[in-house]
């Protein structure tokens, strides 16, 4: 038996998250960023019980015991999926976690729409004091950099410059 049409093309909208990036491009900005919503294929403003029904839903959908064929899915690839589908069920599902995320989230959507993007880097090269071309840094806390499922921005603490990080 093979995986069902809806999974493949599902898991393909994901696939970004675990394989190299596709070349990076600065000019144009009509992608949006993933989001832990986007993850559990729910509005942002679900309730608490259409989130859970959102969560058990997709782990339904990806998860290696609930797939008929899983040699054809990569067991890595489903590994990763079942992780990033928890982690934004564990972090949605806290009302006090949520509503600092979306906090975040609205904050990454202002700069996204104004910012002046001067590096890009991958999550995995990231230097934690990551130097800007005016001379100063680019903040970045551990607990934002959990916050990133694709993409976000943060701003150099010394000019109008933000650094753009790709999970």
């Amino acid at each position: 038996m093979t995986i069902p049409c809806e999974i493949r093309s599902w898991l393909s909208g994901f696939s970004h998250l675990f394989f190299s990036l596709k070349p990076l491009q600065c000019a144009v900005r009509t992608r949006h960023m993933k989001t832990y919503y986007t993850i559990l294929d729910c509005p942002e403003d679900a309730s608490l019980a259409e989130l859970k029904r959102a969560y058990f839903a997709q782990i339904r959908r990806v998860h290696p015991d609930k797939i008929d064929d899983v040699e054809q899915l990569d067991e890595s690839l489903a590994d990763n999926l079942v992780t990033a589908v928890s982690k934004a069920w564990n972090l949605l599902k806290d009302p006090e976690s949520r509503k600092k995320y979306d906090c975040w989230l609205r904050e990454q959507r202002l700069k996204e729409s104004r910012a002046v993007i001067g590096e890009e880097v991958k999550l995995c090269e990231l230097d934690i004091d990551e130097p800007c071309r005016c001379g100063g840094y680019f903040e970045v806390s551990e607990a934002e950099l959990d916050q990133i499922v694709d993409s976000a921005l943060f701003d150099c603490a010394h000019c109008s410059l933000c650094l753009k990080i790709y999970a």
